[in-house]
This record gives structure tokens, C-alpha cells and sequence, in this order.
């Protein structure tokens, strides 16, 4: 596996020819605009945002490789709940909300990359936590990211997309078909290994990020982030095709966007319909979901009810 490169800069002609041509991972120290974030301190965002309310994602076994639901609270109660707690740091975790909703006052002082398309559709959303951990996962086919450290460190463990059949996804019908299912976050690799054996088969690449550093990370390369400590990082998720599409998961997202649209419908008519247990319980036995996480399921339905649709599409 070729190294990660890792430069002080990405013009966007070079990134196009050396990067997204090959969908290869590159690291960027001293990105532009990163110098307008210096004063996004969790003291600053806090003061000026604290009464904003977020949508928080609620593990209830603390695996955060499992199902989960939300819970809307005060960004200043989400702060005080995970700093004042490593029990809630595993339970709780703001991640891949909108910038804009997040740090309204400053959300506008995060820089577009130059390398990023600007005529594509694209999204910002921030990762904000203490000791945070998202699973193992890919992005779907045109949907590069680019990953910036803002507050903290974070770790990255990069697998490429012919490692994705190792890596035991969930199903391609059901509502996580891009994630894994091995819990990188309970064990050690090794742990892990004798568990997963066909985790020998990859060649994972560990990549550690520091303020002011970011990450191309293209469509199919599966991976796992791990805040250390307090971090924030914001990502940027935009459409844009590579040179190099990975057929096997080009094939899977296709057949999963298809059945997921068909699955949404029927959870929101379900709902309006009172048919919630019903529709979780076929669910169940179709094996689209796991039997523990039925009650998660019809707590997120509930919670959310018609709003469904627009959550699966954030």
C-alpha cells in the first residue's frame, strides 16, 4: 500500500491529477483559512453558542458501533454533560450536524478549501466531543471529504476499498450499510484480529491529525476517527467523480440508495399510521435489523416520526 502523502498545501490542479485522478488519501498541514479558526476555543464557542440547540446522537450500550437515537439539548448542556463525565463521553456524541446550526455566530468564518469543487453540492458539518469515537464506515461513490483538526487531536485508521470486503459491513439493504460492524472502539487490533480474522487481510493506515492539519479522505475508503481528548473537527462532504471508481461498492450503494428510499417511505406512512411495532417487527425478521436494537429503532421513530426521511438524507 502506498504511503499516505502528507504536504503544506493542495492547488487544485494538483490535487485533481495526483489525488482524486487515483483516489488517494493526502494529508495538508497549514490548509487555507485554517489561521481564521484560531480563537474557536470550547470557552469562545460555548459563550457565543451555548444556547443553541443541537441534535445529539445517543448510544444507549455505549458501543458506538451499535444503533442509535437523538437527543436535542443546549450545546452548553451537551458541553457540561461530556466533560463532566467519561461515562456520557461513550453514550453521547454531536457529530455530523450541520456547521451552521452548531456555531451559527461562527460558522461563516470556516473557509471553503480551494481544492474543494465549488460549483458541486456540498455539505459542512462539524464533529464536536470529548474522547469521541466514529465507527469504522466509507463514503458513497462522488462523495469526497476533506477532514480539518480545529480543537484537539484525532486519529484516523484508513483501509481502501478493496479492503471493504473484509471489514464485515452491515447489510446492503439495511439503514447503515456503509458501516462495519466490528467494534474498533471496545479492542485492540489484535484483539480484534482473533476475533475478525479476515482483519489480517487489510492493510490499515494510521493517520493522526493536529490542529490546523486536514485529510482528503476519498469515496470508499473505509475508516474509523477517534478524538483525543476534547476535539472538533469539521468536515466538508462534496460530489465529485474519481478516475477510479470501486465497482463492488458502486454496485452496493446503488442497490442500498434504491431500497433505503423504499424503506423510508414505508417508516414514515407506518408512523402516520400507528404502525410502528408492526413495521420494526417485520423489520426483525427480514434480519434489516438486529433484534437489540428494535426498541432504539422505535424510539428514534417516535422521537422523529415524519422527520425521518430528512435525517436519513443529512
Amino acid at each position: 500500500m502506498p504511503e499516505i502523502n502528507e504536504i503544506e498545501d493542495l492547488p487544485r490542479s494538483e490535487f485533481i491529477s495526483k489525488y482524486l485522478a487515483f483516489n488517494r488519501p493526502v494529508k495538508i498541514k497549514n490548509l487555507g483559512g485554517t489561521d481564521r479558526l484560531v480563537d474557536w476555543t470550547i470557552e469562545n464557542l460555548v459563550a457565543k453558542n451555548g444556547h443553541q440547540k443541537v441534535n445529539v446522537e445517543h448510544y444507549p450500550d455505549g458501543q458506538r458501533s451499535s444503533a442509535f437515537t437523538y437527543r436535542e439539548m443546549t450545546l452548553a448542556e451537551y458541553v457540561d454533560l461530556v466533560t463532566g463525565s467519561e461515562d456520557a463521553q461513550k453514550h453521547f456524541f454531536l457529530a455530523e450536524r450541520p456547521l451552521e446550526q452548531m456555531f451559527p455566530v461562527h460558522s461563516n468564518e470556516y473557509q471553503l478549501p480551494d481544492f474543494v469543487d465549488a460549483n458541486s453540492s456540498r455539505r459542512t458539518v462539524g464533529f464536536f466531543g470529548v474522547n469521541t469515537f466514529s465507527t469504522c464506515h466509507y463514503h458513497k461513490l462522488q462523495t469526497q471529504a476533506v477532514i480539518t483538526q480545529v480543537i484537539g487531536k484525532k486519529r484516523l485508521v484508513m483501509f481502501q476499498p478493496k479492503d471493504m470486503r473484509h471489514l464485515e459491513l452491515h447489510p446492503w439493504y439495511s439503514a447503515r450499510p456503509n458501516h462495519s460492524t466490528i467494534p474498533f472502539d471496545q479492542d485492540e487490533m489484535e484483539q480484534l484480529t482473533a476475533q475478525y480474522p479476515r482483519l489480517a487481510r487489510t492493510n490499515p493506515e494510521v493517520v493522526e491529525l493536529s490542529e490546523g492539519e486536514s485529510l482528503f479522505i476519498p469515496a470508499h475508503w473505509m475508516h474509523t476517527a477517534e478524538g483525543i481528548g476534547s476535539s472538533l473537527s469539521i468536515t466538508t462532504f462534496w460530489g465529485e467523480n474519481s478516475n477510479r471508481a470501486y465497482r463492488r461498492g458502486y454496485y452496493r450503494d446503488v442497490a442500498s440508495a434504491c431500497t433505503k428510499s423504499g424503506m423510508v417511505f414505508a417508516a414514515s406512512m407506518g408512523h402516520r399510521l400507528g404502525l410502528d411495532k408492526l413495521m420494526v417487527a417485520t423489520a426483525v425478521r427480514l434480519g434489516v435489523i438486529k433484534k437489540n436494537e428494535s426498541d432504539a429503532v422505535l424510539e428514534y421513530l417516535a422521537e422523529f416520526g415524519t422527520r425521518r426521511p430528512n435525517e436519513l438524507k443529512t
